[in-house]
């Protein structure tokens, strides 16, 4: 058995106290009640400058983590609010979204949704204009 240094040691002792502390920043709290959820199903979506999603609802709760650019987000009965890169928006089971558009004229935005199903085959139902409240 060799025996090192105090030197050595002490660098090697600051060196492993040298590491980054990792950093866990809450982006959102959603409460989606005590519903089961067997399956979490990701995707990533880009919206076209100008894109818009059009009148929709998910028949489960919906968490996206905008990737790039700025949403429209609203739900029926709710204020418009722009979702930012970096932010994140939850959409309730059976909600009328009225709008998830693309804020921006000139670039894409990518969204990730996170679709927490419980059996659920389909992952949005597009409703027609007739549903569409007037303004």
């Amino acid at each position: 058995m060799s025996i090192l240094p105090v030197s050595v040691l002490v660098f090697v002792a600051a060196s492993a106290s040298a590491q980054p502390t990792i950093v866990r920043k809450e982006l959102y709290k959603a409460n989606i009640g005590t519903q089961p959820i067997s399956t979490v199903d990701v995707r990533e979506i880009v919206l076209q400058p100008k894109q818009i999603a059009g009148l929709h609802r998910h028949p489960c709760p919906v968490i996206s983590y905008v990737a790039e650019g700025t949403i429209k987000f609203q739900i029926r009965g709710e204020k418009m609010q722009l979702i930012h890169a970096g932010h994140v928006c939850y959409e309730p089971a059976g909600a009328i979204i009225e709008h998830f558009d693309n804020a921006s004229d000139l670039e894409a935005a990518k969204f990730i949704p996170y679709y927490l199903l419980n059996g659920q085959k389909e992952l949005i139902e597009m409703l027609p204009a007739t549903q569409i409240k007037p303004q």
